[in-house]
């Protein structure tokens, strides 16, 4: 129930954040829009917390990793991911505050993940990502 209800709070913390960059605000929802947001929240968890983290604790040889350090190695390359596209085009420096941006959403997700269980991080990304592909669209 715990865990349910961080991930409504932080999800509703995340539309609001969404809605702010918002002008005007248009609602337009599709049911693929469910099954692109669990397939991105699902799969770049486990690749960006549990997979990266997993490689980390191998190379520390199982002891514990320092913490920022394996935290800006979890979220530096998901926040790539998100604006690589825009950093082609335009470059690094032009894209800068899309990446911090990017960077800030998944600073939380990746604590969660850590402090409480990847199930929580999917589910954060997930609600975010359905939020962000349907509900607040451009």
């Amino acid at each position: 129930m715990k865990s349910i209800a961080i991930i409504i709070f932080i999800g509703c913390i995340f539309i609001f954040m969404e809605w702010l960059g918002q002008n005007p605000l248009r609602f337009s929802f599709d049911i693929l829009s469910i099954f692109r947001a669990l397939g991105a929240g699902v799969s770049e968890e486990i690749i960006f917390r549990l997979f990266i983290f997993s490689v980390i604790l191998h190379i520390c040889k199982g002891k514990e990793p320092p913490k920022l350090l394996a935290f800006f190695i979890m979220v530096i390359p998901f926040a790539l991911l998100h604006v690589i596209d825009e950093v082609v085009a335009y470059g690094f420096f032009h894209s800068l505050p899309i990446l911090i941006q990017v960077c800030l959403v998944a600073a939380p997700i990746t604590i969660l993940a850590w402090k409480r269980d990847l199930f929580i991080a999917m589910g954060v990304h997930f609600i975010y990502d359905l939020i962000s592909m349907s509900l607040l669209k451009k």
